[in-house]
């Protein structure tokens, strides 16, 4: 009784399984091919969006618009434009600087001989003077200054402000990099609303001492754009 009632099991499933075929190919499952006359015109966007810079992607600069209005010209024709939030700065370049490729954290970086010079803006968190001055001695292997050291910096006007310029000469020690003596920094902190504008300069003492004149009129060129 045992066999026979497995063997009617079987022979149930197998004629099931008959049947559903059979039932699909009435439907037309398998062999039925429908016409496609439902065609439809995508309208693509009218420009693709623009890349971001790295300065973009890090909230450091706004996105330029095809549309958007070209930069004001400087009287010698030779402008750069950037902006950070809710800054939009156009600057004068130097004769004989370079712009470089895009750097991570930067608005800008120019090249003048074996010298580097490069803006940033950060947010309110980017400490004080104080603060990133002896940060920038301790990259050039120098000891802290004392508050009454800081606080005599002579000044670069920027953006209306006066902003403090630091110049620290020594073994400069850059992340990742080998240290290198006989450097001279130069450093501009501009504390603007919610935010600091720096702008810095790295290389040989001879080449940057002669790059000063240079770096102070590209700092005093910084003006709000359109």
């Amino acid at each position: 009784m045992i066999k026979y009632a497995a063997n009617a099991r079987v022979a149930l499933a197998w004629l099931s399984a008959v049947g559903l075929l059979a039932a699909l190919g009435g439907c037309g499952q398998w062999t039925d091919r429908k016409a496609i006359t439902d065609v439809r015109d995508e309208a693509l966007p009218a420009q693709p969006p623009p890349k971001l810079t790295a300065a973009q992607r890090f909230g450091l600069a706004t996105v330029q618009r095809p549309n958007a209005p070209p930069p004001i010209a400087s009287p010698a024709g030779v402008t750069a434009t950037a902006s950070s939030e809710p800054l939009a700065l156009v600057w004068d370049v130097p004769d004989g600087w370079q712009q470089a490729p895009e750097r991570m954290m930067r608005v800008v970086t120019f090249t003048a001989g074996n010298c580097e010079c490069y803006m940033s803006v950060l947010g309110s968190a980017a400490g004080n003077l104080e603060a990133n001055v002896n940060r920038w001695r301790g990259q050039m292997a120098q000891p802290p200054a004392s508050s009454e050291a800081i606080a005599a910096l002579p000044k670069v006007p920027v953006l209306g402000r006066e902003a403090a310029m630091a110049t620290i000469q020594g073994t400069y020690t850059g992340m990742g990099t080998a240290p290198r003596p006989g450097q001279m920094m130069l450093g501009v902190i501009c504390s603007l609303e919610e935010k600091t504008l720096f702008v810095k300069m790295i290389g040989p003492q001879g080449e940057v001492a002669t790059q000063t004149a240079n770096f102070i009129a590209f700092c005093k060129s910084l003006r709000l754009g359109q």
